[in-house]
């Protein structure tokens, strides 16, 4: 089997290159308030950005989409990733160049994401039962941009990093099952029984109550004194980030 899976590439291999780590930074920070802001009508969300090697090798690849539509395979990454991930039409060969194509993500970003929500919502249609809880939030928790790296957002800074772990979790395990054979998502019926799960549904209801600035962001002047210390450490203690 060694033998057999010598040279040959993760998910098809490489379409494209990474962009410097500057670069990187610079896109996420333009992309993810501009997400957070389409993606926050249900409810405020906060972001996490990651490049690490493992999602860039992912990202760049040409299997990205096909891989990205097959969905995850675990039951913990449905709940935390939604079935599959929202993939940037972002095309890093062109970052530098006078066809840089970053405004145009923008611009396309309100149809792209209203039709993510659509497919969203047509899938849970089609999977309900009789019994099933309420539809989610459709808006997507992963964003895979190619060049980049990946953004998560969920209701708090932890939720959105630990989402992006669990989706890390679900490239390895397509890199896996790629290098053996063949990468297979779950039928999209059991999918969605996983997803909606009536025992699941009763935990995040028992959840705590949030607190009253969850999900807000708080830009304090002057922090390192005694004054902004004590607010900082107030709208803390009251779920503020």
């Amino acid at each position: 089997l060694d033998q057999q899976l010598e040279g040959k590439a993760a998910f098809g291999g490489a379409v494209h290159n990474s962009l410097q780590t500057e670069q990187r930074q610079q896109i996420a920070s333009q992309l993810m308030p501009i997400i957070r802001g389409k993606t926050s009508e249900h409810q405020r969300q906060l972001g996490h950005f990651n490049d690490s090697d493992e999602v860039l090798e992912f990202v760049n690849s040409g299997e990205l989409q096909a891989l990205a539509e097959l969905g995850t395979s675990c039951p913990d990454h449905f709940l935390r990733t939604k079935i599959k991930p929202f993939v940037v039409d972002f095309d890093p060969r062109q970052f530098d160049s006078e066809t840089a194509n970053l405004s145009s993500v923008i611009e396309g970003l309100d149809a792209a994401l209203e039709q993510y929500r659509d497919d969203y919502n047509a899938y849970y249609n089609r999977c309900k039962h009789d019994n099933s809880p309420a539809v989610r939030d459709a808006n997507p928790i992963v964003y895979l941009i190619p060049g980049v790296g990946m953004l998560t957002f969920a209701k708090d800074k932890a939720t959105a990093r630990i989402a992006g772990e669990f989706y890390v979790n679900a490239i390895n395990v397509m890199r896996g099952a790629s290098g053996v054979s063949e990468y297979m998502g779950l039928p999209e019926q059991e999918a969605f029984d996983i997803e909606y799960w009536l025992l699941e549904e009763a935990k995040l209801q028992r959840m705590p109550k949030e607190q009253p600035l969850s999900r807000k962001v708080a830009f304090i002047t002057g922090a390192g004194g005694g004054i902004g210390k004590a607010i900082a450490d107030k709208l803390s203690t009251e779920g503020a980030n």
